[in-house]
């Protein structure tokens, strides 16, 4: 996608600005209390592990926290999902007025030179695709940076030598998504040319059925057809699978970091720098972080 793209979807998100400050404020808060479910956990760990006589009570009271904080979390997620969602209908809405606006203005030489079925395949699956990646997108790429920033801040409050692990390894995690996704850019760029090319085929010939009877042109049509057919399977497998090259190698390179922090945890409860408890939280800090 290019930058000016980018920037244009940006400006018709913008439109809602008010409730998009309202997603990241809850989507903060969505993460922050559900970062701090491992720190409770650690907590109740290393009560348990001190031996004290009431650490059931303490365990009760560690309980109580956590579904507070579970169903505060569940909440906040919900209203997240719930306005960016709002926000993505309301962006692709403005964008079907917008090419219907549009539509309306072009000469005829346009619809002359262009299928009609690619001008339907832009004016409802494009923008259909749109609406799907904007409503996934906002919420993952604003809970991600919060999840991840507060993930670094808790792991350095615990022990700064795993946090830097941690740290080195999220690049790697990050370029070698890019670098699929650059790889798969191309793929899915072909698949919507192929499927607007397929459409416009289709309603040709739906369209013109008639006049493809009287010439005598449905083998060529069939053929025609089957050849863009052959050409869509072609571009949609390769498409599809660039975009399956993303989980399992991202999650390679996810437990290579998490064997290495837990390395690193070792040496840090061998040295008395780091708990029993400390350990759940950051292991889980190294797998939630590298995740999102």
């Amino acid at each position: 996608m290019k930058d000016n793209v980018i920037k244009r979807l940006i400006r018709y998100i913008g439109r809602d600005r008010r409730t998009m400050i309202i997603v990241l404020i809850s989507s903060v808060l969505s993460s922050l209390a559900y970062l701090l479910c491992p720190k409770i956990i650690g907590n109740a760990v290393d009560a348990m592990f001190d031996g004290t006589d009431n650490w059931a009570k303490t365990a009760f009271i560690y309980l109580g926290i956590l579904l507070s904080l579970y169903l505060t979390n569940a909440f906040l997620v919900w209203l997240t999902s719930l306005l960016a969602n709002k926000v993505a209908i309301a962006t692709t809405k403005r964008l079907r007025d917008e090419v219907f606006a549009k539509l309306a203005r072009l000469p005829l030489k346009y619809f002359d030179r262009t299928p009609a079925g690619e001008t339907i395949s832009r004016t409802t699956n494009d923008i259909e695709v749109i609406n799907d990646g904007l409503a996934n997108a906002i919420v993952q790429l604003v809970s991600g940076s919060a999840s991840v920033l507060l993930a670094l801040g808790f792991m350095i409050s615990l022990n700064i030598k795993v946090a830097l692990v941690a740290v080195f390894v999220t690049p790697l995690c990050f370029f070698t998504g890019f670098i699929i996704t650059r790889y798969g850019k191309s793929k899915f760029s072909t698949q919507a040319k192929a499927v607007g090319a397929v459409n416009a085929c289709a309603n040709e010939m739906i369209s013109s059925g008639n006049t493809v009877k009287s010439y005598c042109y449905e083998e060529q049509a069939s053929k025609r057809f089957r050849s863009l057919n052959d050409e869509l399977y072609n571009c949609g497998w390769k498409a599809q699978f660039a975009s399956a090259l993303v989980n399992p190698t991202t999650r390679f390179v996810n437990n290579t970091a998490y064997v290495l922090v837990g390395v690193f945890c070792i040496i840090a409860v061998i040295n008395n720098d780091l708990t029993a408890g400390g350990i759940i939280f950051v292991l889980y800090f190294a797998v939630f972080k590298t995740n999102q």
